[in-house]
């Protein structure tokens, strides 16, 4: 049984392949650059949206800094490092050739193509930060909360697939809501509880007990990295001062409930 792992660069990224590695062998890894921790404003935002944007991101940061502390990869592990045009490349699938693994995990990469896809085993678990497949696509940790649905706020643990999120699901990961929480609370959360969940999920394959599947059932929407304005961290902060949470334990946001999937 042999494992690699398929991260992006950010600091949940590192802390998610860290707990996998300190709990099974992992052969390799493969880590892709990914876009800024703390992007820059946009031009031409009115001052409340600029400042609403860089709130938003500096208080990511603090947040993950509170959660993960300094993660890094074990010394040892041999990396490749890749962007994002050179992941789906023939370079990529010979390296991941090498080292013949059983199972795949993948967390922040670009979307996985071909030739790249077919090159994996039929074990390639995606970790998404959204509840599939109600939250599909870019930025399914934020739009629980503009929509005022805190608890929609979690990941999934699915089977990569050609089409977006759409695989087969092996578990939801909801972290608990507690008073005080803020939008980055809870994202760090789900993937503190996410990794711990990954772990069960990779030893139990390496004890011979995959898990079954269940496929995707019902709608939700897919978002896209341009649907996302700055303009809309007014609901978080202008409207809300990050107090979804309380709002929704307080009973004062009813609404749906989501149907999850436990491994």
């Amino acid at each position: 049984m042999k494992l690699v792992i398929f991260i992006g660069d950010h600091p949940r990224h590192v802390f998610y392949a860290a707990a996998l590695c300190k709990a099974v062998p992992v052969a390799a890894i493969v880590q892709e650059q990914r876009e800024d921790v703390l992007p820059v404003p946009p031009e031409g935002l009115e001052p409340r949206d600029r400042d609403n944007f860089i709130r938003h991101f500096q208080d990511r940061l603090r947040a993950e800094q509170r959660f993960y502390g300094s993660p890094a990869l074990p010394a040892g592990t041999e990396v490749r490092a890749t962007d994002f045009p050179s992941l789906n490349t023939d370079a990529t699938v010979r390296f991941v050739r090498r080292f013949e693994p059983s199972l795949v995990m993948i967390f922040g990469t670009g979307l996985i193509k071909e030739p790249l896809l077919s090159a994996l085993p039929a074990a390639k678990i995606n970790l998404h930060l959204g509840l599939s497949p109600y939250y599909k696509g870019s930025a399914t940790l934020f739009w629980p909360f503009y929509n005022l649905e805190p608890h929609f706020a979690g990941t999934t643990l699915h089977l990569i697939t050609p089409a977006i999120d759409a695989g087969d699901i092996i578990s939801h990961v909801v972290p608990k809501l507690e008073r005080g929480d803020g939008i980055h609370d809870i994202g760090a959360k789900a993937v503190v509880d996410s990794s711990v969940e990954a772990v069960r999920i990779a030893k139990a394959y390496f004890e011979g007990r995959p898990p079954t599947p269940v496929k995707q059932k019902g709608n939700g929407k897919l978002y896209r990295a341009d649907d996302f304005k700055p303009q809309h961290l007014r609901m978080i902060y202008d409207i809300y001062d990050n107090r979804i949470v309380d709002d929704y334990l307080d009973n004062k946001l009813p609404g749906r409930k989501p149907s999850l999937i436990s491994f």
